[in-house]
């Protein structure tokens, strides 16, 4: 087994980890990492979310089989961006069991003062869970002063194109409501 008595620091690029734990011999890891991601646009391509940009700090855990660990992370950005998606002030937390394969678990971000797919908005929440390449959007919301869109649905993001289904939509504007009568789908490629 391998195990760190102290933790050290690994540099990629404007991207810094502090590491801390350790790596068994028969497969398993229990790691520690806390980053500061002056960059984080370097990532782009090397994880499951391929659009991704900006600086954050962060907190993690990877433990359980070093081939397919299990992920619980902690994210606070002033600016972040993911598929068009843009906020100058975020806080995630995640948790993924079998993180590079078989991906399970769920995503919660809370977001304010940013944009999303061009539209401004004042705050956001998001509650995402995972399984494999499904990706079930149990809320997703943003508000501005004039105007609320809300919903939930169902991302697939296994088979090209890309399919979005959902299924529930609500849309506010100067007082007026709006509702999906049914459902909505969407390719994406």
């Amino acid at each position: 087994s391998l195990y760190f008595a102290d933790s050290f620091t690994v540099d990629y690029y404007e991207n810094r980890f502090t590491v801390g734990g350790g790596l068994a011999y028969r497969g398993d890891m229990d790691l520690s990492i806390e980053g500061q991601l002056d960059n984080i646009d370097r990532w782009r391509g090397k994880l499951f979310i391929d659009q991704l940009g900006g600086r954050a700090y962060g907190q993690a855990t990877l433990h359980g089989r070093t081939a397919d660990p299990d992920l619980d992370l902690t994210l606070v950005s002033d600016s972040f961006w993911v598929y068009e998606l843009y906020a100058d002030s975020l806080y995630a937390s995640v948790s993924v069991k079998q993180f590079l394969t078989a991906k399970q678990g769920t995503v919660v971000a809370q977001m304010h003062n940013g944009t999303a797919w061009t539209v401004p908005y004042q705050d956001g929440l998001t509650r995402l869970t995972i399984d494999s390449n499904l990706v079930t959007i149990d809320t997703i919301g943003f508000s501005n002063e004039h105007a609320f869109v809300s919903g939930g649905g169902l991302f697939d993001y296994g088979p090209y194109p890309m399919t979005l289904r959902v299924d529930t939509l609500s849309l506010g504007v100067l007082q007026n409501d709006f509702y999906n009568a049914s459902e909505i789908v969407v390719r994406v490629d």
